[in-house]
């Protein structure tokens, strides 16, 4: 016979490979047990019916809520455009009044009448 030490080795190797396969076969028994309870339904019809009804709710609130907002942005993209147009209107009008302000001659400006027209307008004795 050969040396004891071989078949000591063989054994070994034979140990270890019948217990690999062991493993093996159990850990594929459990993998198919995992299965078979993630595919179980998780809620009841009625748990499901309450869930999908909540979740509806939800998702009218949300978009009422996106309605809202929605229109909240356009008021104040409104608000701004009516804000900007009038300040372009209120330049405009102060230009003109600068332009025609600049028209008037220098010659048609009489102090003596301007003093009598002021105090005419604000006399001192009232």
């Amino acid at each position: 016979m050969d040396d004891i030490g071989n078949i000591i080795y063989i054994l070994f190797i034979l140990v270890s490979i019948l217990g690999g396969v062991w493993q093996n076969i159990s850990k594929q028994k459990k993998e198919k047990q995992e299965r078979k309870v993630a595919y179980e339904p998780v809620f009841q019809d009625d748990e499901l019916e309450q869930l999908q009804t909540v979740k509806s709710e939800k998702d009218q609130e949300a978009a009422e809520k996106l309605k809202s907002m929605e229109s909240a942005a356009q008021k104040a993209s409104n608000e701004r455009r009516l804000k900007r147009r009038n300040l372009l209107e209120e330049k405009e009008h102060l230009e003109r009044e600068a332009s025609l302000a600049a028209e008037m001659n220098a010659e048609d400006f009489d102090p003596k009448k301007a003093v009598i027209y002021s105090e005419i307008l604000n006399p001192p004795y009232l």
